[in-house]
């Protein structure tokens, strides 16, 4: 009898040995989930930061190239009194844009407006298209009192000042949320001579 009661009690352990052994395994399953769930999810979270740190810097360098060619275009004049501006000439000055975009005291471009406007500013160039992923708007503003300088018009009432916007907005965007709009502005000075001093 006492043998039989020994094996009985050795196949009792082995078994608690083993159900010690599943228990022990799930809860290292259980400690090794809660450890590699958070760098996943920092992995994620990275990569999606990447995404708009891509994007953000894509618009800026849009709109910085386009604030800095329109910075770049001379003044110009109205056409009026019988001065005209012919053809590709209206995409030669920010008065030339406003007047064909706008009037005289804002003029708002859109994407298909500015690409046209490369295009005419490069001499038939192709320019490179941002329609796929962003969407540009190019506003042009006159500030301050109007003063007199001197054109090839002759003397005409000008702003003294011009607030260029460029907005940069997502198309398609890669990640979920909110569609952000981008923005940068810049002021510049009427380059025209003045009249009167």
């Amino acid at each position: 009898m006492r043998f039989k009661e020994k094996v009985q009690i050795e196949s009792n352990l082995t078994s608690q040995k083993k159900a010690v052994t599943i228990l022990e395994m799930l809860i290292g399953i259980a400690i090794l989930s809660f450890i590699i769930l958070p760098i996943i999810h920092l992995f994620r979270t990275s990569q999606t930061a990447s995404i708009k740190a891509i994007d953000v810097a894509t618009a800026t360098e849009m709109a910085a190239s386009l604030i800095e060619l329109m910075k770049g275009k001379p003044t110009g004049y109205y056409p009026e009194n019988g001065c005209k501006i012919e053809g590709k000439k209206y995409y030669n000055s920010l008065l030339g844009i406003m007047s064909k975009f706008g009037d005289k005291d804002k003029a708002e471009l859109s994407e298909e407006d500015i690409q046209t406007m490369l295009i005419h500013t490069f001499q038939d160039l192709p320019t490179p298209s941002a329609i796929n992923r962003f969407k540009r708007t190019l506003i042009i503003e006159a500030l301050g009192k109007p003063k007199a300088y001197l054109t090839p018009c002759g003397v005409q009432k000008q702003p003294s000042l011009f607030r260029i916007t460029v907005k940069v907005k997502w198309v398609n965007k890669l990640r979920r949320g909110k569609k952000p709009t981008f923005r940068l502005i810049t002021l510049v000075e009427n380059k025209n001579p003045p009249a009167f001093q």
